[in-house]
């Protein structure tokens, strides 16, 4: 069967490792600690592997690119999720990137190509490469190449007021010139597959999380921190039409604004950012913030986080509720699982495998799947298959 691409509008981000043609096995079904009736299956990965993308597809199936091994190597190998073969959900190798990249992006587009852009060589350099993957033949060719290098830009999809299929490339690091977040954002143009210079954001933007508008037509990139200096604004607005950013306000005014934090939206288009670190970066936080696009406002939450997080992966449930898993806080990786439902915060069940720099992907059967990551001291080469 060809997999075809189900287009989201929300990216999380995954790690790929290299990896041969080999059939994965589950290793448990248990009921998670403090989950009643919710089962977490672990499964293998081909290899282990940290700060990936992953990609679901019109089938059910998710694809895994890139990311990072334990010996801190970029991983160029691409690995499939079965999830539907009578024989139980399995892990295959794919095919390859033609350039090994961890902290990068990677969108699902119509034409059934998945693209891939910039992130890090495993040497310190930023890159400035694209790439088309194809799903269907396990075969990448290089797209165009980016102005500058950027590792972890918010790269989110989107159409311009003319209704081209386009993906914004914003902000980022460039290792090779300077420390501090990039100012400048980029624009892929599917039909052309050219790149064009979008001009500057309203802020720096560095970790940053892209989300498709879901009101008059205007997108938010979530922008966290540009390592060692916290931004004066943790979200901007980016409206498709125009290409133009700003920045939305937030009440109180002296909303707390945090790096490192998950990010989500509800089929509202209410955008949850969960934990982070606090101004000094010394902290995690157990605050909240909520973006309501009817009145354009950034809001603290009431109700805290169960746990003090950060680097914790924010997904949505299929009754529409936001979960946000995993992470690091209090000196350690955390395997705890919390939903919010839109007014509090309840813990909801416990992973396996403690984890951060992980991948959360909704599936269409409402399970989620759960990859890869770092407990601190290893990279993980398990998955974990989440029922709520």
């Amino acid at each position: 069967m060809r997999p075809s691409l189900f287009r989201i509008t929300l990216l999380t981000l995954a790690v790929v490792a290299l990896g041969c043609d080999t059939r994965s096995s589950s290793t448990s079904s248990t009921p998670a600690a403090g989950a009643g009736s919710t089962q977490t299956t672990v499964l293998n990965l081909i290899e282990a592997r940290t700060s990936h993308e992953a990609v679901l597809l019109n089938g059910g199936e998710v694809v895994l690119l890139g990311g990072q091994a334990a010996n801190g190597a970029a991983l160029s190998s691409v690995e499939f999720f079965d999830g539907v073969q009578q024989s139980g959900p399995s892990f295959f190798f794919l095919g390859s990137l033609l350039q090994a990249r961890f902290d990068f992006g990677a969108v699902p587009l119509s034409n059934g190509l998945i693209f891939c852009v910039g992130g890090n060589d495993g040497n310190g350099n930023s890159l400035f490469t694209t790439e088309l993957f194809n799903p269907a033949t396990g075969v990448s060719t290089f797209g165009p190449n980016l102005t500058t290098g950027r590792t972890a830009a918010a790269v989110f999809p989107y159409q311009d007021g003319a209704g081209a299929e386009k993906v914004a490339i914003a902000g980022g690091l460039n290792f090779g010139a300077s420390t501090t977040a990039l100012l400048d954002w980029e624009a892929y143009e599917v039909a052309g597959n050219t790149l064009t210079v979008g001009g500057n954001m309203a802020d720096n933007v560095f970790f940053g999380t892209g989300f498709f508008g879901t009101t008059s037509g205007v997108a938010s990139g979530f922008s966290v921190d540009s390592v060692g200096n916290i931004l004066t604004h943790g979200m901007q607005l980016f409206n498709t039409a125009t290409g133009g950013w700003s920045i939305p306000a937030y009440n109180p005014s002296t909303a707390v604004r945090f790096a490192s934090a998950a990010v989500f939206a509800d089929v509202a288009g209410n955008v949850l950012i969960a934990g982070g670190t606090d101004a000094a970066q010394s902290q995690q936080t157990d605050t909240a913030q909520l973006f309501d696009p009817t009145t354009g406002q950034v809001e603290v939450v009431a109700n805290v986080m169960r746990a003090e997080r950060s680097l914790g992966v924010a997904t949505i449930l299929s009754n529409g509720d936001l979960a946000v898993i995993g992470g690091f806080g209090n000196g350690k990786a955390r395997n705890d699982f919390e939903v919010f439902d839109g007014s509090d915060f309840q813990t909801n069940t416990n992973l396996t495998h403690a984890r951060f720099n992980h991948t959360v992907t909704p599936l269409l059967t409402g399970d989620l799947l759960v990859c890869g990551g770092s407990n601190g001291s290893a990279v993980h080469r398990t998955a974990e298959l989440v029922t709520p």
